[in-house]
Order: C-alpha cells, then structure tokens, then sequence
C-alpha cells in the first residue's frame, strides 16, 4: 500500500511539475558591424543554482569556465572561453533559478552555418555539463539595409548605456517594460514605421524617428550585458520602439519595419521564463480554480478539447482580472505560484496534492479575498 502511495505520489508530481527538458543556460547570437569588420557576439545567462558554491568567511563564492566551440559542416573552426568567479552574501541566492551570472564572448567569423558546442565546468563539480547543440547561422552583413532588433531593457542604466535581454532572443512575459533598438547604416533616414502582429492581429502600427546617431557596442559590467551608443565612422543611425512589450502574449509575434524602398519583418518571440509549474498541466490548474469560482465556471473551461485548455485558461483570467492592458496577469502568476508553493510544502504521503489539504490556506485565503 505504502509502495502504490509513493507511485501515485511521483506521478502526480511528474504530471504537474512537467516541463520540456531545455538548456539551463541561456544563449544568443548577434552580429554587428564594428568599423566595417563584421563581429560575432555570443551571450548567455547562467541560473545561480546551477553553480556549487562555497562558503568562505561572510560570503559564497563559485568558479567556474564556459568553453564554446564552433564547428563548419566537417572541420573545427574555433573555441572561446570565459572563465569567472561569482560572490554573493545571500545563502537563497545559491540556490535559486532567477538569480543569474551573464556575459559574452565576441568572435570573427566568415558568414555561413555552423555548429555550437557548450561546455560548462564548475569547479569542484566532477563532472562538465555539456549542452545541447546548437545551429549557429552567421548572414553576411556587408549589403545590410536594417541591423537584426536588440531586445532591450526600457530605461538606461547607471552607465548611460541599455542592459541586453539576453533571454535567448525572447521577451520575457512580464510587467515591466522592454524595448528595441535598431541600427541603420543610412544617415539620411530620420525615421521609420513599424507594425507589430501577433496570432494574426495587429497589436500596433505606429513611427519612430532617429533614437541616437552612432553603432551600438556590447560591454560588460555589474553582470550585465550592455549596449552603449558611442560615434562610430560608420555613422549609423540608431532608433528605439517602445510601448508594445506588454500588448504581447506568450508566443510568437512579429515586427515589420519600413522605410523608402525597404521593408523587413523580424520575429519576436515572448516566453513565461518564470511561468508557475501547475500551469504546465492546464486541466489541473483549471480544477483548482474551485477555490475562487463556482463549478458551472470550471466545468464550462473543461468543457472544451485539451489542447484549448491553456488559451481558455489565459482569457478567463484576463477576462476576470485584468491587468490594466497588460498581457502579464499578476492575479493568474500570484494565485498559481501559490498552488505551486501549497503543492510543494504541504504534499505527503497520505495526501499528495498539498493544494488541497487542510495545509493549503494560500489558496484558502484567495478563496476569501477574491485575489483583491
């Protein structure tokens, strides 16, 4: 009896807590122009709690390299590697999967498709984690019209200069704000349109004029990647598109940017990184809705085919809670990362879904407040 209780247990548990297997470190690829030499810019981000720290006075301190190698269709082509120390005074931060260490390499390169190798070696850790490999497409950028979007963050830093994404060329579903920079190698253009569409719909269509003049330079500081404007002799004009991050769901969308003769469109693709786990099973997460809403409402989201489970799912809470036009909902991410908390905290071997016991009050209490 024990042993079926432990089965129905790990079930359960790899039912709602299943996500797509995916590299733990983040990777991206760009490629710019830099006083007419053609540079490749590889960035990544590193979850802290893939690191083994260790405690050394009033702090923790992990080591660490991240090998990269490329390879053509039958030869090695070349490796870079970045080695660093990462120190922080917070014990929950070495374990935690939000918390990251980011940098990049750069590299020259003649255009055409490569392989990528990865290779992270902790120090301490007996083994390397090798990654995934990944396709690497290096296009020609000598007759560039319109550099490739940077997805930025919305303010500058400290250092007068943009933080890179770095979310593997995605937005992240969230409530704050981000925004594009595009780099023109045609001085006389002043401004541009564009028009963002996402399943089919125009989200927005709008213009922008000239942001800076200059090329954009990737730097390194505060565990940051950065874009600084700096006067470059090629001259380029630079501009930023704002407002539209948070008109945008999960998935993909697009961006057409137009201007004389040209007309380009880019994808974008926007990803919960921070999605609550319960959410991976929609037709679970719909039943625990019976906290809040009356049974017609939970059978009528049921009703439908499961794989329409997790749209409908999204649309009754932006329905019922928006989020002043936000597609980031911070009723549905609260309500979920606390059923992920009850289900992970108050499970047992009598009771495995903790979200539905007696030592589940998060959701008890959202029943009563109604989330406001």
């Amino acid at each position: 009896m024990k042993f079926k209780i432990i089965l129905a247990i790990l079930f359960f548990a790899a039912i709602t807590f299943a996500q797509e297997k995916s590299n733990p470190v983040l990777f991206e690829h760009h490629s710019f122009l830099s006083e007419e030499i053609q540079k490749e810019i590889i960035s990544f981000r590193i979850p802290y709690n893939v690191f083994l720290f260790t405690k050394i006075n009033e702090h923790y301190e992990a080591s660490f390299s991240l090998t990269i190698e490329i390879f053509d269709s039958t030869n090695f082509v070349l490796r870079e590697i970045k080695s660093d120390k990462i120190l922080t005074t917070n014990y929950e931060q070495t374990k935690s999967e939000k918390s990251y260490y980011q940098n990049f390499v750069e590299f020259e390169i003649k255009p055409g498709k490569y392989k990528l190798n990865t290779n992270l070696t902790i120090d301490g850790a007996e083994d390397q984690i090798r990654f995934a490999d990944n396709k690497l497409v290096v296009d020609s950028l000598s007759t560039i019209k319109i550099s490739e979007p940077l997805l930025i963050d919305h303010d500058e830093n400290k250092n007068g200069a943009f933080n890179l994404l770095n979310f593997e060329n995605s937005i992240p579903l969230s409530p704050k704000e981000f925004d594009i920079l595009i780099e023109i190698p045609d001085t006389s253009i002043t401004q541009v349109k564009y028009s963002i569409k996402q399943f089919d719909k125009i989200i927005k269509t709008d213009s922008t004029s000239i942001y800076s003049k200059g090329g954009i330079i990737f730097s390194y500081s505060d565990n940051e990647v950065n874009l600084k404007i700096s006067p470059t002799p090629n001259n380029n004009n630079v501009f930023k598109i704002s407002n539209f991050s948070k008109l945008l769901s999960e998935g993909k969308a697009e961006i057409e940017i137009s201007f004389k003769e040209v007309k380009k469109t880019f994808p974008i693709y926007v990803k919960w990184f921070s999605k609550p786990k319960v959410l991976n099973n929609p037709e679970y997460a719909i039943k625990l809705m019976s906290y809040i809403e009356d049974e017609e409402v939970v059978k009528t989201l049921l009703m439908d085919s499961e794989d329409k489970y997790y749209k409908n799912l999204c649309e009754f809470w932006e329905e019922s809670f928006p989020s002043n036009g936000s597609k980031y909902n911070y009723a549905m991410n609260e309500y979920y990362t606390r059923a992920d908390y009850t289900i992970e905290n108050f499970s047992t071997l009598n009771s495995f879904d903790g979200a539905e016991t007696d030592r589940g009050p998060n959701l008890y209490y959202l029943r009563k407040a109604k989330l406001y």
